[in-house]
This record gives C-alpha cells, structure tokens and sequence, in this order.
C-alpha cells in the first residue's frame, strides 16, 4: 500500500514538469534592487635574516591597502540599471642587505650589498550600464560604459662595495656600484557597448530548477501534495534572484532556503515535517555528476538588431636610470663611469566596431534546449580594417541525475588588413561536436565526446602564407563501483549503495 501512495505521488509531482513546459514562456523576470558598498584596509609586514658560513642576509618587506567598491543594480521586466565603481591605493616597500666577510692567510675580502624597492598603485573605476523596454512591443536599447586607470610609480635603489686588502702592494682595491632607477606608468581605458533591437531573451533557468526541486522532494516525501503552479512560479523568481542574498549576507544560503520552505509551507504543498536534512542536502546536489551539467542556463525568447561597441586605451610611460661605478687602487681612483638614461612612451589603442546581432532560445520541454547565436561586427573606419563574423547552435538535453547530451557547430572568420607592423589576415574556423554522459548513482559513470575542428588561416605582409589543419578528438570513459559499503553495529543503519 505504501509503495502504492508513492508511486501515485510520484507521479504525481511529475505530471507538471510534462505539462507546464509552457512555464518557460510564462516566466516573467521579478522586480529586485541589489546594493552593496564596502571598504577594506589591510597591512602585511615580514623580516628575516640569516647566515652561511662567511655570508650574512637581512630583508623585509612592508606593504599596505586601502581599497573601496559599491554596486548598486535593479533589474526586471521593463528597466535595468547598474552602477559600480571601485578605487583604492597599494603600496609596498622591500629592503635587502647582504655581507661577505672571508679572512684569509694574506688577504681580507669583503663585500657589502643593499638594495631597496618601493612600489606605490593607485586605480579607479567606474561602471554605468542600463537597459529599456519602452513599449509593450519588445523594443529594447540598452548601453554600458565603464571607464577604469591606474597610476603606477616604482623606485629602485641599489649599492655595493666590494674590498680587497693585502699586506703587499697593491695593499686594498675597492670596487663601488650604486643605481637607481624611476618608473612611472599611467594607463587609462573606456569600453563602451551599445545595442538596439526587437525581441526578448531571459533567463528561465529558475523554471528548471524550482521544477527538479519539486521532483527531488517529491521523491523525498517531504511534499504534502504537488505545489500549485503559482507557488512554481514563485520558486523560479526566487532562484532568479538567488544571487541577491549573497549581497545583504556572507552566508545566503540558510535565507534562502528559509524562503523556499516559507513558499511551499504557503502554498500548503510542504508536509507538515518541513524539509529536513536529507531533503535539503538532497536539494542542493549539482543536477548531474561528474560534468557539472547544472552550469547550462535555459534561456527562452529571441532578439536581433544592431550594436556597437568602442575601445580606447591611453598609456603614457616615463622612466629614469642613473648608474654611478668606481674601481680604487690604495684609496686612488683608477677609473670610474657615471650614466644617466630617460625615456617616454605615449600610445592609444581605439577600436569602434558596429555590426548585426540575432540569437533565439527554445525551451522545447523540460528536457530540451535549443540555442542559437550570430553576430557581425566590423571596423566603422571600413569593412577592410577588420570584419569578424561568429555563429553557434547548440541543442541540449538534460534529465537531472540520469542523462545528458549535447550538440553543438560554431563557426568564425576574421578578415583584417595589414597595419604596422601586424600582417594582414584571413582566419576561419569551424567546430562541430556531441556529448552524451550517464550517470547511476552510486554504480556507473559513462561519458562519450567526439568532435573536429577545422581551421583555415592565411597571413600577408609582402608574401602570403595559408596554413590549414585539423582536429579530431574523441573521448570514453567507464567508471563502475564494484563493491562499496559499511557498517557501523549499534551505531546506524548499514550503509548501502542506492542502486
């Protein structure tokens, strides 16, 4: 009789992961705000010192950090926004000594070294980002722009003395060295991306996932009755939001759950027990072992329209060597050399690319998923500066704890002209591929991967040069528990494998 209950409620909690696959389509992303400020200061300090026979060393090193961040984001079905920024200062000092002393029958050598760093960071960044749909026509336009520098200064100091004294002439002989050396780096960057379209893609990873929680503690036992499909909706906006707790907690995780059980127990579906330990570890194990098949996101929706995108990089570098050097002869300099270098370095990069972009997502079922993305950038300079043009397609199954496949094709080409000192190029390549794993457990494992890769490439810089290769690779692996097990008399229950 008992085996009769669960099976019907089994089958049950699984009626609506046949049924509802139309969830996907109905997910809706929830209204939530995320917003974190922090600020760090940490210092570290280390010394050492030691000898060796004739050989004596001292260094330590003291550094210190003074660092500051804050996010602020809101994201739901209509606006997104995003605002970051971060700064801070570093700083370092290491200071090294070194001592020879060797006394011999008729000489005394000595050697005496120091050389010291310093070494001074400071960054900042800023990040604004933001995304609309104005309309109940799925128009989008969205932008980011995040623009980040750093100040970088170091300076090196080193000297030396190295002495020879003997009863006989030439009685002492000394050799001084001394350097020092000044960097200063400053580099500062913008990265700007822009995109206007019609169409709508989300994130409906939360669908799967609230329903493989209902089915895992359905099985459990912890379920009165299958949850209503509003209490599944609410389930999957928790898990679009999962991330949201990790911002206001150092450990999310219990408040989390704590939301889980309060929506279940709401909705009525929990049993009266609530979840238990078992349940909840239960819960909490990635969808498939050993692949990490739980990574896969389900996306649903399509997009296609235009972007844009711009870098621009500024560096500017200066530095300064002086180097001093003497040789003595009985306290008489004999000869000596004194040089002093400077340089300067100025460079920016800017790269404006426009182009087409155009991706569609299908949840098929519960099981099946079909992705496809393309895009095609070029130079807004000319077509011939650079064109790069990237597409995939990827369709993939998953049923949690059981069995995963996957497929896959993706294909690039670059085309670039010759400027500077770089050549021009022609760069294509194309990948196609399968997966299919199984997975028992406690017993079995098996994983199967085939795919090839082709590549055409040719480079010209006065001469032409094409190069063309391929890859094939394929993959099995078994592994079978034989015999597993223990026991602990008095204690608990012999433990078995499940399968």
């Amino acid at each position: 009789m008992s085996a009769l209950r669960g099976a019907s409620m089994a089958a049950a909690l699984a009626l609506p992961c046949t049924l509802e696959a139309s969830d996907f389509d109905d997910f809706r992303i929830p209204d939530h705000r995320a917003r974190s400020m922090a600020m760090s200061l940490s210092t570290a300090a280390t010394q050492s010192w030691g000898n060796s026979g004739a050989f004596e060393g001292e260094s330590g090193s003291l550094g210190s950090g003074l660092t500051a961040n804050g996010n602020w984001f809101r994201d739901s079905e209509r606006i997104q926004t995003s605002t970051s920024f971060g700064l801070g200062g570093q700083g370092t000092r290491d200071r090294n000594e070194n001592h020879m002393l060797d006394i011999g029958p008729s000489f005394v050598r000595r050697s005496d070294g120091e050389a010291s760093t310093r070494d001074l960071r400071e960054f900042w960044s800023l990040g604004l980002g933001g995304r609309v749909y104005p309309w109940t026509v799925p128009l989008s336009m969205g932008g980011n722009v995040t623009n980040y520098a750093s100040y970088d200064q170091r300076w090196m100091d080193q000297r030396s003395v190295d002495m020879l004294q003997r009863p006989t002439p030439p009685n002492s002989q000394r050799f001084e060295a001394q350097s020092d050396a000044n960097l200063w780096r400053y580099s500062y960057a913008t990265l700007i991306d822009a995109d206007a379209g019609l169409g709508r893609v989300r994130d409906a990873t939360g669908v799967y996932r609230a329903q493989l929680l209902v089915d895992r503690l359905g099985r459990d036992g912890v379920l009165a009755r299958a949850p209503s499909r509003e209490a599944r909706a609410r389930l999957a906006r928790l898990y679009y939001i999962e991330s949201d707790y990790s911002v206001a907690h150092d450990r999310g995780a219990k408040f989390f759950w704590r939301d889980v059980e309060k929506i279940l127990g709401e909705d009525g579906a929990l049993g009266p027990a609530g979840l238990n330990a078992y349940s909840l570890q239960h819960a909490l194990e990635p969808y498939f072992e050993p692949f990490l098949v739980a990574a896969r996101v389900r996306r649903v929706g399509w997009f296609a329209g235009v972007q844009f995108s711009g870098f621009y990089r500024n560096l500017i570098a200066r530095s300064t060597d002086h180097f001093f050097r003497a040789f003595y002869d009985s306290d008489t300099l004999v000869s000596s050399d004194d040089q002093t270098r400077s340089g300067h370095v100025t460079s920016s990069t800017r790269s404006p690319l426009a182009g087409l972009e155009a991706e569609y997502h299908l949840p098929l079922d519960m099981r099946w998923q079909l992705d496809a993305v393309a895009n095609a950038r070029s130079d807004v300079r000319g077509l011939a500066r650079l064109t790069t043009v990237d597409s995939q397609l990827e369709v993939n199954y998953l049923l949690a704890d059981r069995w995963a496949a996957r497929g896959f094709a993706t294909q690039g080409r670059l085309v670039a002209e010759a400027r500077g000192r770089d050549p021009a190029l022609d760069l294509w390549n194309v990948s196609y591929g399968a997966e299919l794993d199984y997975y028992l457990e406690d017993r079995v494992t098996i994983g199967l991967t085939t795919s090839e890769e082709q590549h055409s490439d040719r480079a010209s810089f006065g001469a032409s040069f094409r190069t063309y290769g391929r890859t094939r690779r394929l993959f099995l692996g078994l592994s079978y528990s034989i015999l597993r097990g223990f026991d602990a008399p008095g204690l608990v229950d012999p433990g078995r494998p499940m399968n």
